[in-house]
């Protein structure tokens, strides 16, 4: 009888260990533990390991990070960005009409790269085409589209020169006509009934003189024109511009990988071994293949052997074979690696980069708006002291209510003069009929700080400088800021004060120089002319002596009286 047959035994099935939260089934518990491990960090919730913050999106792994942000999308995004960034707009998703707005852009560009004949051009270029986004991004790399860029910028620079220029031109025309009209109004108006209006409204009328707009404001960013109105009268320096823009980690790379152009004057002053960590590779091999991949060597980076010597050089080479050779860049090639870094931290100092870029366009920009203001208000300050003879007294006026203390004289006086010294000087202070004494009052003759406390109404203390009287003679006779003894009396300050009030004009030291000289020489050349005619006066009385001799020997002949005769001999008596 046969035996049955028994069934074979199967060996035991391989137990799977299944991922909870990915379903996927693995052959270990440390396979799984390191899946675990690579694909779920333990991480605080809320915080993203890998995230890319001009997309808003995140991933889990590393790898398909990197892979992301050398996408067109990501691309795109950080173009559009900059781009925004350079013209100074902020978009603002909550209101409806910006939201609207960008949605038109954007339903405009998807239809043009739906047709790409409507597709325009570069606008830069102006003959480049390209049938979509990613050969645009492609062209404005290239070296045809940064030459165009800078012809455009030349060319846009030259244009606001030309405009601040008019601009400064046409704000002078208007202050020498507002000017002329305030003094034909002065001039026509009774000046009593002026100042008793002033004198009842309790008001002193002021000369108000405000600098001309040097460029149009449409034409700047919000933020420059902010950082220009906060320094108004004083540019800042580049280096601290650009550090004020940055965070304090972005400062020290800054520091470390950027200042070193203006001091540093090696042609290879960076070391790989100091910067690879800083920005962004984890490991030494991987920066230099980097390097070597995408860098020229003897060009753009050179290698040194390394510094060893003595028993540490050799117990290093005996333990661990030969030591790793020394990488110098340039800066440039330290620019590129940093920009080419992986990882957080090379973003990060991409960021740094594109903000210090824009920071140095919009420095520029500042540049051209402080030149363009400092040319208007140069020309404003030439058209104030351009015709001095109609601006002069309320010009001085002002100088007197700035530099002076004034006193009130009671009474009126029939010698004050009604011309432009008291249309000017006295409805300037508001005085009523009655004249102002000043004292300690300095004449200066720098325009630029009259203009200054025209402006901004700031007291400032100078020395005396010698004026030029009416009558051509240089003098010093006048009061003292320092509250030193004055050198004359209110009566004779009084009336230097009108005559240079209606003659005078505000000299500086080489004319003064010139002034001295030439009357140096007026009074040799006046002395000559008064030695000539003294001895012409003298010769003349010689010339009249001779006369008289001759007409008195005429007369001796004409009596018979000869002159050698001897008188017993002329009359017959012996």
């Amino acid at each position: 009888m046969a035996t049955p047959e028994t069934p074979p035994t199967l060996p035991a099935t391989t137990p799977l260990f299944e991922c909870p939260r990915c379903k996927v089934s693995l052959a270990s518990q440390q396979a799984l533990e390191f899946h675990a491990r690579r694909k779920f960090p333990c991480l605080p919730p809320g915080v993203p390991r890998h995230y890319c913050e001009t997309c808003d999106k995140t991933f889990d792994v590393a790898s398909h990070l990197q892979q992301h942000e050398r996408g067109q999308k990501h691309l795109k995004q950080v173009a559009r960005a900059a781009e925004l960034a350079a013209t100074g707009v902020v978009l603002v998703e909550e209101q409806a009409r910006e939201a609207a707005r960008v949605a038109a852009e954007l339903a405009a560009e998807h239809a043009a790269r739906l047709e790409p004949v409507l597709a325009a051009g570069c606008g830069v270029c102006g003959i480049q085409r390209h049938k979509s986004e990613a050969l645009m991004r492609i062209h404005k790399q290239s070296r045809t589209h940064a030459r165009a860029v800078a012809r455009a910028a030349q060319a846009a620079e030259a244009a606001q020169a030309a405009a601040a220029a008019a601009a400064a031109a046409d704000n002078a025309v208007h202050t020498d006509d507002n000017t002329e009209s305030a003094d034909q109004a002065s001039s026509s108006r009774d000046f009593t009934g002026g100042d008793a209006d002033a004198d009842k409204n309790g008001e002193s009328p002021d000369l108000q003189v405000q600098a001309p707009d040097p460029v149009p404001h449409r034409t700047i960013p919000c933020h420059i024109q902010a950082v220009f109105e906060a320094n108004k009268f004083e540019q800042p320096e580049i280096g601290a511009y650009i550090r004020a823009g940055l965070t304090d980690e972005q400062v020290t790379w800054y520091d470390a990988l950027q200042v070193a152009r203006y001091s540093v004057s090696e042609r290879y002053p960076v070391n790989l071994d100091e910067m690879w960590q800083t920005i962004g590779f984890s490991r030494k091999d991987a920066a230099v293949r980097y390097m070597k991949s995408n860098l020229t060597p003897d060009m753009h980076f050179v290698t040194s052997p390394p510094a060893s010597g003595g028993a540490t050089g050799k117990q290093f080479g005996q333990s661990y074979g030969p030591a790793p050779d020394e990488y110098a860049l340039t800066l440039e090639a330290a620019q590129h690696m940093a920009m080419g870094a992986p990882g957080t931290n090379g973003r990060q100092v991409r960021d740094m980069y594109i903000r210090v870029v824009q920071r140095v366009q919009d420095y520029e920009i500042l540049t051209r708006l402080y030149a363009s203001f400092e040319s208007a208000r140069q020309a404003h300050h030439d058209a104030i002291v351009a015709n001095v003879t109609d601006k002069r007294c309320a010009y001085l006026s002002q100088i007197m209510l700035v530099n002076g203390e004034k006193r009130r004289k009671g009474g009126y006086t029939d010698n004050t003069p009604k011309g432009r010294y008291t249309n000017g000087l006295r409805e300037q202070f508001g005085t009523g009929p009655s004249r102002f004494l000043y004292d300690r009052v300095a004449v200066v003759c720098n325009p630029r700080e009259v203009e200054q406390s025209l402006l901004y109404k700031s007291a400032f203390a100078c020395h005396v400088h010698p004026v030029t009287l009416p009558n051509g003679n240089l003098t010093t006779e006048t009061f003292n800021v320092e509250g030193m003894t004055v050198k004359q009396t209110h009566k004779e300050f009084d009336r230097i004060v009108r005559e240079y009030g209606k003659t005078a004009q505000i000299i500086s030291e080489d004319e003064r120089q010139e002034i001295r000289q030439h009357e140096i020489k007026m009074k040799e050349i006046d002395r000559d002319i008064e030695m000539r005619a003294i001895d012409r006066d003298i010769e003349v009385a010689r010339e009249a002596n001779r006369s008289k001799e001759l007409d008195i020997e005429l007369r001796k002949l004409q009596m018979g009286i000869h002159p050698a005769a001897p008188l017993s001999a002329s009359t017959g008596f012996g």
